[in-house]
Formats: C-alpha cells, sequence, structure tokens
C-alpha cells in the first residue's frame, strides 16, 4: 500500500478510472454475468433470471452503473467497494487499485509534485466540468388526445386487448409519436428465427425509430410509453424523463403551490438551508420565499434536509420540486400504489364498473418503475394508510422486496414528521395473477364467457304436465 504521506491521486488518472465503461469492469470481476446486450445484465450481486442491472454514461462521460431492483446506483469506485465489502481500502486507495487494474499504473502522483498544486489543478479541472444533461435517447415528436376516431387503430385495439375502454383511455392518455435513438442504424429481425428482414432490393429492413404509443404524462413533464408488439419486435417500454406520477382521486395533478426565486435565471437549484423559524428556504444562496401550507411543513423540512449542501441539476432538480409541489397540495387519508400505467387504468376500470369515476377517496400513485420509491415515500408518509397492490412476481420477488422497502421507509419518514402511515400490502387480492391489468383480462374474460355459456343454452319453461294440473276452483260469485 502507498504511504499515506505521498498518496496525493493524479487528477487525470481519477478521471480516467472514473469514464472507463462499467460493463468492461463488471466482467473482470465477475466473468460469469449473465448478459442481455452490451451494456444490461442480470445483477452479479445475487442470482435472478431477469436483468435488471445496466450501466451507462451520464451527462458528463462518466461511467455509472444501476441496479433497478433495489435502486443503488453509483460509478466505478462505488462498484468495487460493493463488489468487495470486507476491504479496508479507502477512497484513494479504491482509485489506486483501480488504475493498476485498468491501465497497469499507479494513481498517485510523484512525491516530489506539491500536494497545494495537486488539489488546484484538480479544482480547476473539476470547475471547467459543465453540468449538462445526456442527450435523450427518446424524443416526442407530436402528441394528441386519445380518440378513437383519429388515434391509430392498433393503438386502439391494444388498450381495449387490456381492456381498456375507450372512455378511459381517452379521459387519462395521449396518442404520442416519438423517435427512438437507440434504433438508428439497426434493422429489423424475425422474432422466431433471429434472422435480419431483407427487403425486395436484398438489404436487411432497417428499423423505423419513428413509432407511436400510448402514453400518460408524469409529473415532471415527461412521457411513458407503451408501444405495440409486432411480428419483429416486442413492443417498447419507457419513458422520456423517468419519475413517479401521481394521479388524485378528481383526475387532476398536485397543485403547483411552489414558487422559487432564481429557478427560471439559472439551470442549477442549490437546497442550502431550510428555516423553520421563518419559513424561508435558501436558494442559490439567496432568500426564496416558499409558500407551503402549514400541514406540510414538516415533510418538506424532513425531505429538503437530504439535500443540505447539494447541487440539483436537470432532471434530480425538477424531481425535488415536483414531491415539493406534491407535499403542498390537496392529500387523502389514503394511497394506493401501482407499478405500471395499465395497472393504474385498470384500477380505475374496476372502480368505474362499481359505479364510481375514479378510485373514491385515494390518492392513485404509478411507480413506473420500483427505483422511483424514494421519491415518492414523502408523499405517501402525509397520509394514514397507505395500500401496496404492486406486481406479484411470478419468477421473481422483486415486487415483495420493493414493498419491505417501502413499508420501512415510509415508515422511517413519517415518524420523523410525527405522524403514524399503516402500510400494508393488497397484492394477494389478485394473485394468482402477475398484476391488476392481468387480473381485469381475466375476469372480464370469463365473464364474457359466462355471458356466452348461458346465451347458448335453450330455454327450457317451467310448465307442469296436464295431468299433474290442478283444476281451478270455479269463482264464487251470483248465480245468473
Amino acid at each position: 500500500m502507498i504511504p499515506a504521506s505521498s498518496r496525493v491521486i493524479d487528477p487525470s488518472v481519477e478521471d480516467s478510472v472514473r469514464r472507463f465503461p462499467t460493463v468492461d469492469l463488471v466482467k473482470m470481476i465477475f466473468p460469469d454475468v449473465r448478459m442481455r446486450g452490451r451494456s444490461v445484465m442480470c445483477s452479479p450481486f445475487r442470482e435472478e433470471r431477469h436483468a435488471s442491472f445496466s450501466c451507462f454514461r451520464d451527462g458528463l462521460g462518466y461511467s455509472r452503473w444501476k441496479d433497478h431492483t433495489t435502486g443503488e446506483s453509483g460509478d466505478n469506485i462505488d462498484f468495487y467497494k460493493k463488489a468487495f465489502p470486507d476491504s479496508s481500502l479507502d477512497y484513494p486507495d479504491t482509485v489506486d487499485r483501480l488504475s493498476v487494474l485498468f491501465f497497469g499504473k499507479h494513481a498517485f502522483l510523484d512525491p516530489s509534485v506539491s500536494t497545494a498544486a495537486a488539489r488546484s489543478s484538480k479544482r480547476v479541472r473539476r470547475e471547467a466540468a459543465v453540468p449538462r444533461e445526456a442527450e435523450p435517447a427518446l424524443r416526442v415528436v407530436s402528441e394528441s388526445c386519445f380518440s378513437p376516431s383519429t388515434t391509430p387503430r392498433e393503438i386502439v385495439d391494444y388498450q381495449r386487448s387490456r381492456e381498456i375502454s375507450d372512455e378511459v383511455s381517452s379521459r387519462y392518455c395521449l396518442h404520442v409519436v416519438f423517435e427512438n435513438l437507440n434504433h438508428s442504424g439497426r434493422s429489423e429481425v424475425d422474432r422466431a428465427t433471429g434472422l435480419p428482414i431483407v427487403g425486395k432490393d436484398g438489404r436487411p429492413v432497417p428499423v423505423d425509430i419513428r413509432q407511436d404509443a400510448v402514453s400518460i404524462p408524469n409529473d415532471i413533464g415527461g412521457r411513458v410509453l407503451r408501444c405495440v408488439d409486432t411480428p419483429q419486435r416486442k413492443g417498447f417500454k419507457g419513458t422520456t424523463r423517468s419519475f413517479v406520477t401521481t394521479i388524485l382521486a378528481d383526475g387532476t395533478a398536485p397543485s403547483s403551490g411552489v414558487s422559487f426565486f432564481g429557478l427560471d435565471r439559472s439551470p442549477e437549484v442549490k437546497f442550502v438551508r431550510w428555516d423553520r423559524s421563518s419559513g424561508r428556504l435558501y436558494l442559490n444562496e439567496s432568500a426564496g420565499v416558499f409558500g407551503v401550507e402549514l400541514y406540510a411543513v414538516p415533510y418538506c423540512s424532513l425531505f429538503l434536509d437530504s439535500f443540505v449542501g447539494m447541487s440539483l441539476v436537470g432532471r434530480e432538480r425538477d424531481c425535488a420540486i415536483a414531491v415539493l409541489r406534491s407535499l403542498n397540495g390537496p392529500v387523502n387519508s389514503v394511497a394506493t400504489v401501482v407499478e405500471g400505467m395499465h395497472d393504474a387504468l385498470s384500477l380505475i376500470e374496476i372502480e368505474k364498473s362499481n359505479g364510481h369515476g375514479t378510485v373514491p377517496g385515494t390518492d392513485l400513485v404509478v411507480l413506473n418503475s420500483v427505483s422511483n420509491l424514494k421519491w415518492a415515500v414523502p408523499f405517501l408518509s402525509m397520509h394514514r394508510e397507505v395500500r401496496s397492490l404492486l406486481d406479484n412476481d411470478l419468477k421473481s420477488s422483486a415486487g415483495e422486496k420493493a414493498f419491505v422497502q417501502m413499508q420501512r421507509l415510509v415508515g422511517e419518514f413519517s415518524a420523523k414528521a410525527g405522524s403514524v402511515c399503516n402500510v400494508k400490502s393488497d397484492s394477494v387480492y389478485f394473485q394468482p395473477y402477475k398484476d391488476v391489468n392481468d387480473y381485469l383480462v381475466a375476469s372480464r374474460r370469463e365473464q364474457r364467457e359466462r355471458m356466452r355459456l348461458a346465451a347458448s343454452q335453450p330455454r327450457v319453461e317451467n310448465r307442469q304436465p296436464l295431468s299433474e294440473r290442478q283444476e281451478r276452483p270455479a269463482p264464487k260469485g251470483r248465480r245468473p
């Protein structure tokens, strides 16, 4: 191990270590990991059949990883520490160990280089990097209200096949045309054989990057997308900007009662300090008025405590602002949590058949991904009861793990805020089906089958034979 007196990290080597492809690091440490493409794989930290671990680059070009089941994420240094939790290496030694593994050289500067000069060069290099969001792979071309007369027929039939009525689809859904830039340069593949489809000119047919989708908006202005299955490829599922979607009982979004000074002038919001006595929130090192309802003060305060001294940009900033808006809006006593958009629409469809317009007296929260749970916890903690309708995963326990995590996080947050929130699982009501939509589809099909069988049965009149009929007595009255 390098002596502590000479452990000064070379900024250029540290930068290279953070930019090294994380997927290659995973293969070095876990050579038997099951891959699902170049950057998607089964988690190397547990046994699983479905890929839930991905590697990518952030807006600054640094390599990152994310475990979509647990919600954990980090860079190459975090992955190495997670892979070897019993190691006593600190941050400098971990960077040095990875530098030797990647490039065959140590990460520390020569002892003759002064520590002050090294820190100065590192500070200048970091300040020169301007935070920016990565170029989105999904770009919305156009969007319009869902209508059976104007929306493409395959989208309408897709919604009906999932037992979502035209009325519910028209109220909550959009028809979105988007471009998937990840498909650029790819060719169509036959799903049965796995071979490329060749056109009349003998060349592979390119994938059309422009697709139609049914969509619902989320709280930070993104679009949750669902495409129809085709003979060539499975229907796409994704979102332009991922975040928890909240649909209140009246079908509206949370009220926008939060105002920030400097938000429109700067792409960066710095949550510095929340002053309980004055009710002021200090943003960008200047006092900004935060108009919050009295009942929401402890929840907003607790949420902002996790961002003390941190700078948020892009999606993280928008998510934090959306959480504050949801905390300042009207809240029912019960919240129902589902995972996907069709689960939420199915729940509304079930309540509609029971005579209700939406889920009565309930805030309906759509996670879109269990990794978004951390952003939903403050809003869920404001309720007296949370009903979990997360998926009954038939081949894994992801839904059960997410429920346990939600129960713990909501319990801790509500206890700190001085309230009580009871989190319970109602997923048993739609067993043995995977989710609410599967239950709705199966129940509707069973209902139609019963009606068909009843209609096909010949009508049998309950008439007694003439010999068994009793003679009706003559009516009493005056004789003629």
